[in-house]
């Protein structure tokens, strides 16, 4: 069970029948799904002060599968407020339930050609097992195989799959038939639901190209009486690009982050790094100003300078810790920890940044010149020191890339280059 949760040790007890004291563990938290898919590599923070927004989560999705109507979820809030935290969360939770329930999950990068429709295509490759960089020759297979599971009709089959071919890039797309394109995916994901409730989450939404905005609105009016549960996570800025986001959608709930409270943020530094000194609490908390990345990342920090050290799943201090100078801004923290890095390293991740918030150990030895080999033993140190993670989801369609830990990691990253650079 430790894969997917957390203990702590609760000491020996007494039990009826048993000769001897018996250790115990205390169950702390669920870090990971079943068998610990999607467990990060590093400690997980504790899951603090967002209570109510994740019971309103789920009782929107049992509202969802009860009444069989498609509802919009609408999260937003600042960088680092917790947004992508909140639906891991909920993603644990469906994890966990006997009825199936079909998760989609894919975002929207910040800059590139040909991603209009990126979130949408992960989401696709995730259910067909189609990896980001497979050809077409093994991924056309994979695309008939999954409209074979879930639509039972032929002639629909054959008209859905142009559409989903386009989406992926395996086909060009017919001038002018956005609305046959949007009708093709919808009913992909209508009868998806048909099998149990599909959940959609859209990330990084604020980045997204008009058309996918679209096309979320879309799914909203046509498919209203399925079982689908569309959730976007976004900065305020979608707000200023679609001041009309949401308006008139019926079954539309729109979710504001707020900085977490005082006490919430102890509860967080208290679970992630029991004993922390009160006068590094303090210096944290003035900072942070409830935004608990901004904690996470100053305990990164920390680890990386030596002054916590690993035990179980929690950290402690080593040494007095009795002073703490951090800087007063999430980005310029991020900045702090990156330029702690050695040379080489820093340089690695600033190349990594050009590629996006993932990517692969082929693109970047492409990028910089040097063999896949010779760049393994430095990412793996930008892993361990909690830069960037290892995608080990097998049902994602970037499995085995490596990934920034947070976007805003790669945001501070690229801009920390100068503009002939990138």
């Amino acid at each position: 069970a430790g894969r997917a949760i957390a203990f702590e040790a609760a000491g020996d007890q007494a039990l009826k029948g048993k000769g001897a004291p018996v250790p115990a563990w205390r169950a702390l938290r669920v870090v990971a799904g079943r068998g610990g898919a999607g467990r990060a590599d590093g400690l997980e923070p504790p899951f603090v002060g967002r209570n109510a927004e994740l019971t309103l989560l789920k009782d929107l999705f049992e509202a969802t599968a009860r009444e069989r109507k498609v509802r919009l979820v609408s999260i937003t809030g600042v960088a680092g407020i917790g947004k992508s935290r909140l639906a891991w969360e909920f993603e644990k939770y469906l994890d966990g339930l006997v009825d199936d329930v079909y998760w989609h999950q894919g975002r929207s990068p910040a800059y590139g050609e040909g991603v209009t429709f990126w979130a949408l295509g992960e989401m696709v490759r995730g259910r067909a097992g189609i990896v980001e960089a497979e050809e077409a020759a093994s991924s056309r297979p994979k695309i008939r195989a999954m409209l074979d599971r879930f639509v039972d009709d032929e002639d629909e089959r054959r008209w859905i799959e142009p559409g989903l071919l386009a989406l992926l890039g395996l086909e060009e797309a017919r001038a002018g038939e956005r609305g046959e394109l949007f009708a093709a995916w919808r009913t992909l994901f209508e009868r998806i639901s048909d099998r149990g409730t599909a959940v959609l989450v859209f990330e990084d939404l604020q980045w997204a190209d008009p058309g996918l905005v679209d096309f979320v609105e879309h799914m909203i009016g046509w498919s209203r009486t399925r079982p689908i549960l569309v959730i976007t996570l976004a900065r305020p800025e979608l707000l200023d690009r679609r001041p009309s986001w949401g308006a008139g959608q019926r079954n539309f709930t729109s979710l504001h982050l707020e900085p977490l409270g005082e006490a919430a943020m102890r509860d967080l530094l208290a679970g992630f790094v029991p004993g922390l000194p009160t006068v590094a609490v303090r210096t944290i908390l003035a900072r942070a100003e409830g935004i608990p990345l901004y904690a996470v990342e100053t305990v990164r920090m920390l680890v990386a300078e030596g002054a916590l050290v690993r035990e179980g799943d929690a950290y402690a201090v080593r040494g007095a810790l009795t002073r703490l100078s951090v800087p007063e801004t999430l980005h310029a923290l991020v900045a702090a920890r990156l330029d702690a890095l050695e040379p080489a390293a820093r340089a690695l991740v600033g190349d990594a940044s050009i590629l996006g918030s993932s990517f692969t150990v082929t693109g970047l030895a492409a990028l910089t010149g040097q063999e896949p080999g010779a760049l393994d033993a430095r990412l793996a140190s930008l892993v361990a020191g909690e830069v960037l993670r290892v995608e080990a989801d097998p049902r994602s369609p970037e499995r085995g890339q490596y990934q920034f830990m947070q976007a805003v990691t790669r945001e501070v990253a690229y801009g920390m280059l100068s503009k002939r650079e990138r």
